[in-house]
């Protein structure tokens, strides 16, 4: 089970480096004999998988059978299917590179798919926070039966917090690097506002005082790894540019390197130049997750690349695939901050409403304002994490935070 499930998540990873090697007119088997002499950089499960691979070759004397023996041993996996269908089209057509580039497209459809899944899971909950939000303010000023506010906050923060954890895993699939730090303290951030609780106003000016302390934190970690990202895919270009004028691939690559300002390409070049392993290289800096992806693909595989530029535009067609799901995800994302606005709206309606009957309405309607407060932030987390890798960091998050701060002080206050 663990094989398998590994298989899969790193399923992409193999298409992306097979396809590579396949436009240059190399073979899955190429690929294996490359991950077992440590040349690509690649989940550990298909590490075993190349080692097994080699000892069956060495057994059976026979490349395409011996895939057709590996597709067994991870049975359960796309993989299993993908080698079979493989090893029948070495044996008929011999097009096996037309089979690879229709395995990619069809991967990141699946994956586009499951994206669209869990974000309609989100619009679910956000709808959710939408009704929640409307039966607590109704419940909280009954003079019968007040709803205590430490039960709204909890109701709140646990539908917060699942579509908070579902636009994490999002982020993953879209080669976002979201640390398990920058999580967890935003989970933190999340759970602080219980601080309202004890006291709302001094709760609030305590919580955003965290606010600012965790921006301090996050931020530049994340500006650091948008950087890193964003000089990674220039290098990629300036190389190919280089390529289609008549460098060599690994000429031009290091010319590209040379121009990088960036402490962590210098090195790379300098480590190259020293004859270091290209694949130990690449994890030992540690760069954010489609940064990897991309340095990996030219630095470990250039050596199997003809002159020309076929191998660096499989890995360009492979960064189009990211963004257009990136694009997909952030329009999506767009959308979903117009809930905050609309969650601030509903409430601030409600008290208006309300204030006009003071026979039905006790003193609980003061609290509408730390409801408007939390789940104003609670539906602008999900979001600005899809859209901008990060809700401490995000550009939105400050007005999102002061528009529902302002709101629960004019309401709590009784100024509105």
């Amino acid at each position: 089970m663990k094989l398998s499930r590994c298989l899969d998540e790193s399923y992409l990873d193999f298409l992306m480096h097979l396809h590579g090697l396949e436009i240059n007119g190399l073979k899955a088997y190429d690929l294996f004999s490359a991950i077992r002499k440590e040349e690509v950089e690649i989940a550990d499960c298909y590490k075993v998988l190349a080692r097994l691979y080699g000892l069956l070759e060495t057994a059976l004397g026979d490349p395409q059978l011996a895939l057709y023996k590996l597709s067994d041993i991870a049975s359960g996996s796309k993989l299993t299917s993908f080698l079979r269908g493989y090893g029948s089209v070495l044996l008929t057509s011999g097009d096996t590179r037309t089979y690879v580039s229709a395995a990619l497209r069809t991967e990141f459809a699946a994956l586009r798919a499951k994206i669209g899944e869990k974000l309609k899971f989100i619009e679910v909950l956000y709808e959710a926070i939408l009704v929640a939000v409307l039966s607590i303010s109704i419940l909280s000023v009954l003079p019968l039966w007040p709803l205590p506010l430490v039960v709204g906050i909890f109701i709140l923060q646990l539908v917060g917090l699942t579509s908070y954890i579902t636009a994490v895993y999002v982020t993953k699939w879209m080669y976002y690097n979201t640390s398990a730090l920058s999580a967890a303290l935003e989970v933190f951030f999340i759970l602080a506002s219980n601080l309202l609780l004890v006291s709302v106003l001094y709760g609030l000016v305590v919580h955003l005082l965290v606010f600012g302390v965790l921006c301090v934190i996050v931020m530049k970690p994340v500006k650091r790894r948008v950087a890193i990202e964003g000089e990674s895919l220039k290098i990629l270009n300036d190389t190919y540019s280089q390529i289609m004028l008549g460098e060599p691939a690994d000429i031009a690559l290091l010319n590209s390197l040379k121009r990088s300002p960036l402490l962590e390409f210098r090195l790379l070049l300098h480590s190259l130049l020293s004859g270091f392993r290209a694949a130990e290289i690449i994890r030992k800096l540690k760069f954010p997750v489609l940064a990897f992806k991309v340095m990996s693909g030219l630095v470990t595989l250039m050596h199997y690349s003809p002159p020309n530029s076929t191998h660096v535009t499989s890995i360009i067609q492979f960064v189009d695939e990211v963004n257009n799901l990136r694009k997909y995800v952030e329009e999506k994302a767009k959308h979903y901050l117009l809930y905050s606005g609309i969650v601030v709206l509903l409430i601030v309606a409600s008290y208006v409403m309300i204030a006009r009957m003071p026979a039905v309405v006790n003193a609980n309607a003061r609290v509408l304002g730390v409801y408007a407060y939390v789940s104003a932030i609670l539906t602008a987390m999900p979001a600005c994490l899809l859209k901008d890798r990060t809700f401490i960091g995000s550009k939105l998050a400050v007005p999102a935070t002061i528009l529902a701060s302002m709101t629960l002080v004019l309401l709590y206050t009784g100024i509105f």
